[in-house]
């Protein structure tokens, strides 16, 4: 009796909170019903936090369930949701709005929902999704590749792979450009190669705001000198010149992105001293859409500082630029150039303790935030093996610190690395193990310690490229014995 009371009571006391969100005399209440028909986490509503949109409906239930990825903060969230003609919506006795209202769902949330006549109670919980995992995809198979850099477009999610064809005789060895439609590799143009002739084996690869491709390579074909910088770009139909031949003199290491102006900067290592730089020294070009200025330097880095292995990345407005410096000891330099100004970030860095880095590989990545991570290899645990780590400079407090532990395999054996930060500002870290196979680790955010190796494939790789697209999937390519190229996807497992 006690029991039927109390439920009474909550019953009287339910009907009286509803009475006072009470719409009956509405003349356009004419649902009959209050009812919630969809809910959802936006990532138009929920900027920095969500990458996708994550949607559930459920007409029988009065408890859904929805499930986010482990990685997102569940304490500050926008829902967007409809309901049946009129309702009005409270959580807790506050007024909710679809798409604006913030609220704490790390704990099952109760929505009350009424029309004037008519009560209900929606529980929604968020439960964490299937964690993501690694499936292959259909092989490419209609040409193999000497060498080549994967990205991924920034606008459609999309993985293309940009590569020097593997030839008999040198000459033929032109550029070519593929992608994944979906279901398989497709050639962006056609098949024949996308460039004139015989080019050099470092190439990049970038895309405008608009998700068009943008390809950069040593031209062969350049009069005068072979091996000038050329860029073209795919405009729809066809493949079109930005720029053939367009750096002084030869050059060899390529990184290729747009600015924060939308001007497109090329930057190269010059093969031999032209146009005013040294052997080795690090020049740029800026295309503004109808002529190039060439020969360009970073303010603040010296001529004797011979480079390597460039990397730039623009994000958030800012173009971020890393480069290894093959000065002893060997080290790595970062700038970050915003609003026709050069910043330098770090400066001839080496890790404590190390007499050297190697020049196997360097790489680097910029969060959402201007967190700056670089993968370089030293020997600052042992000093006759080098060994990979990941650093991280936080732009909030402008420091330097390790990410993890230093990763415990030789570089010697495993050659080549390539890193990538997700969305949501977790670094990973694709290498070869000690047998040569493709893995991937990354960190845990709560040991803040690398997870343990995920082995794509017991193969021997080479050439490794990894990266993430905006909606938190990857892809990681690489290349087999023969020049055959492997793409794997890291996503949600299927239904």
């Amino acid at each position: 009796m006690k029991h039927l009371l109390k439920t009474f009571l909550f019953l009287a006391a339910f009907a009286g909170f509803m009475t006072a969100c009470d719409n009956s005399d509405d003349p356009n209440n004419t649902s009959g019903e209050a009812k919630l028909i969809s809910f959802g986490f936006y990532a138009a509503d929920n900027q920095g936090v969500l990458f996708q949109d994550y949607v559930v409906s459920d007409s029988t239930s009065t408890s859904w369930t929805i499930n986010l990825p482990a990685e997102v903060d569940k304490s500050k969230l926008v829902a967007r949701f409809v309901t049946t003609k009129n309702d009005s919506v409270t959580i807790n006795g506050v007024g909710q709005v679809s798409g604006v209202t913030v609220n704490n769902f790390t704990v099952p949330v109760d929505y009350y929902l009424t029309d004037g006549t008519n009560n209900i109670r929606y529980t929604i919980t968020v439960g964490k999704a299937s964690a993501y995992t690694w499936s292959k995809l259909s092989s490419f198979t209609a040409d193999s590749a000497i060498c080549f850099t994967m990205k991924v477009n920034p606008v459609t999610s999309t993985p293309y792979i940009l590569y020097k064809e593997d030839r008999a005789t040198s000459t033929d060895q032109k550029a070519a450009l593929i992608k994944w439609n979906g279901t398989n590799w497709e050639y962006v143009g056609n098949s024949a190669g996308l460039s004139a002739g015989r080019i050099g084996s470092y190439l990049d690869l970038t895309f405008d705001a608009a998700g068009k491709p943008y390809v950069a390579y040593p031209d062969y074909t350049t009069t005068t000198t072979a091996q000038k910088a050329t860029v073209r770009f795919y405009n729809g139909t066809g493949w079109a010149d930005a720029g053939q031949g367009i750096t002084a003199g030869a050059v060899t290491y390529t990184a290729l992105s747009f600015a924060p102006d939308n001007s497109l900067m090329l930057f190269n290592v010059n093969n031999a001293a032209a146009g005013g730089l040294a052997k080795r020294e690090l020049g740029y070009s800026v295309y503004n859409g109808s002529a190039w200025t060439t020969s360009n330097t970073i303010t603040g880095r010296t001529a004797d500082m011979l480079t390597y292995l460039p990397v730039a990345k623009l994000v958030n407005g800012a173009l971020y630029v890393g480069t290894f410096n093959q000065v002893a000891p060997s080290s790595f330099s970062v700038y970050k150039y915003q609003n026709g100004t050069w910043t330098t970030i770090a400066d001839k860095m080496v890790e404590a303790g190390a007499t050297n880095s190697n020049l196997r590989d360097f790489d680097m990545d910029v969060d959402k935030n201007g967190n700056i991570f670089i993968a370089i290899a030293d020997n600052a645990s042992d000093a006759a093996v080098y060994k990979p780590r990941v650093k991280k400079y936080t732009a909030a407090t402008q420091t330097w610190s390790n990410v993890g532990d230093i990763i415990n395999v030789s570089l010697e054996d495993i050659r080549h690395f390539d890193l990538a930060v997700s969305p949501y500002g977790i670094p990973y870290l694709m290498y070869r193990n000690a047998n040569q196979y493709p893995v991937i680790i990354s960190l845990d955010t709560d040991t803040q310690q690398w997870t343990s190796e995920v082995v794509l494939e017991q193969v021997e790789a080479d050439d490794l490229w990894l990266d993430f697209a905006p909606n938190g999937e990857a892809f990681a390519t690489f290349s087999k014995t023969g020049g055959s190229l492997t793409t794997y996807k890291y996503a949600a497992p299927a239904n």
